[in-house]
């Protein structure tokens, strides 16, 4: 399907309908650089708190971060790390 046909039906929808296309693309859609696995590294979750990694390990020494190990290694779970950013936990 070429761009102009795509631009022309989108065009031609109305919000309704865009706010429905919206909701039926996002999960199909992830953000640039997002992994596909819900699990994260400390790095990957010191990220997404836009935070250092050392205070990722403070906040889980603290017990006020939850977490995850699989053998020796540390992971976190992306929906708790949301959770926790949101004062849900």
């Amino acid at each position: 399907m070429s761009a102009a046909i795509v631009d022309a039906f989108l065009s031609s929808l109305d919000d309704e309908a865009l706010d429905r296309l919206a909701t039926l693309l996002a999960p199909r859609l992830k953000p640039e650089g997002e992994p596909t696995s819900p699990w994260l590294t400390p790095d990957e979750a010191a990220a997404r708190l836009r935070c250092a990694r050392k205070r990722v390990y403070e906040l889980v020494a603290a017990d006020r971060l939850p977490s995850h190990r699989d053998g020796r290694r540390l992971l976190f779970h992306r929906d708790e790390l949301d959770a926790y950013l949101t004062g849900a936990t």
